[in-house]
């Protein structure tokens, strides 16, 4: 069942009455995963444009699987100890709500610990489109679960995020819940937005050690003078210092990954202003052909790799739609479009024929 502990609008910066806050799906508990939040819209606005609902959609440690979701204007989104958590759309949280806002911060007056989807446990989470979120965006901390040995974050879309006050923070990190991860996660495919907020400092992190860590096919917009490719670890040839973990065994080509700046990729053709953000626009684009064919994977770990994003799901009024574009088959043998999109016109075009001739007749 759902539980709740009331509700209270919030007015520049403090919460009315005794701070009360709204909590949804707070008290699931589930041995045997037969629940699920699916198919909703939380909507922290009175539907006027004002913002600022001391609202935490899912926490503090519900099991079940996340999806097909609307989250928006609220403090927090989802926490818990779930292990799936796909085709949502979330924004506009946290302080990037406005000066009209409330502080929803640790060290808030409400001590809200903000994330949009924070997993204490292995989960896989793809196709999820995020922006606008202040604090952790995507966390989960991969201990060798007996029933989920492996993490799995793929076909995400995540741009324009930043920091509470002031400090950076990274779209995909571990080891947030222990000294060391005993268990090992696969990154693929994801775009990554690290810079036009000006605040992060890496697209990936992993904050402590690790069994083994795979990172493939990413598309990562990084500010000038971030950690190389974005990525803190201590494994070569990142060798990222202090504050990362290091990982057992490390898969890593970088190659087939592409690593910009912002100026890089708007020049590309690659901005936030696209119907899909940094979405590549032509078969020449620079993420097109790039990747590595990774067909292999399309099993019961990853069943939805080898399509690209579904960009999470779309909302018009009161009605969801999934997914939230047509998405397009990844190539089961040809080289595979680095970041979340496979352009739909295919790989890159063949390059023109040489030395022909023709006869008349």
């Amino acid at each position: 069942s759902a539980g709740g502990c009331g509700s209270g609008k919030v007015t520049n910066g403090t919460a009315s009455g005794n701070n009360f806050g709204v909590w949804i799906y707070m008290s699931i508990q589930t041995t045997g995963g037969h629940g699920s939040f699916d198919h909703n819209i939380v909507d922290g606005s009175d539907g006027s444009g004002a913002k600022g609902y001391w609202t935490v959609v899912y926490d503090p440690a519900p099991t079940d699987p996340i999806s097909y979701n609307v989250v928006h204007d609220i403090c927090s989104a989802f926490g818990g100890s779930f292990t799936l958590a796909h085709d949502n759309l979330i924004y506009n949280f946290g302080a990037s709500l406005g000066p009209a806002s409330i502080d929803c911060t640790q060290t808030g007056a409400e001590s809200i610990h903000e994330h949009a989807i924070r997993s204490n446990n292995d989960a896989d989470v793809y196709n999820n489109a995020i922006h606008d979120t202040e604090a952790e965006v995507i966390m989960v901390n991969p201990n060798a679960m007996p029933s989920h040995p492996v993490s799995h974050v793929y076909n995400n879309v995540l741009w324009h995020n930043g920091g509470y006050s002031g400090v950076p923070v990274t779209a995909i990190q571990t080891g947030d819940n222990a000294p060391n991860t005993s268990g090992s996660i696969e990154i693929y495919n994801n775009t990554i937005d690290c810079d036009s907020d000006g605040g992060w400092g890496s697209c990936i992190h992993f904050q402590n050690s690790i069994n083994s860590v795979s990172v493939q096919n990413e598309h990562h917009i990084m500010v000038p003078g971030a950690p190389l490719a974005g990525i803190a670890l201590n494994n070569p040839p990142f060798n990222s210092g202090s504050g990362s973990g290091t990982a057992g065994s490390l898969t890593y080509d970088a190659s087939n990954d592409l690593y910009e700046t912002q100026a890089q990729a708007t020049a590309a053709g690659y901005t936030n202003s696209q119907t899909y953000v940094f979405s590549p626009t032509t078969n020449s684009s620079p993420t097109v052909g790039m990747g590595t064919n990774s067909t292999s994977l399309c099993n019961s770990d990853m069943p939805y790799l080898c399509s690209d994003t579904s960009y999470g799901v779309a909302q018009n009024g009161g009605t969801l739609t999934a997914p939230a574009m047509a998405q397009v088959g990844r190539p089961p043998s040809a080289a595979w479009n680095a970041g979340a999109y496979q352009f739909a016109g295919g790989g890159a075009a063949p390059n023109p024929p040489t030395n022909l001739s023709a006869t008349v007749q």
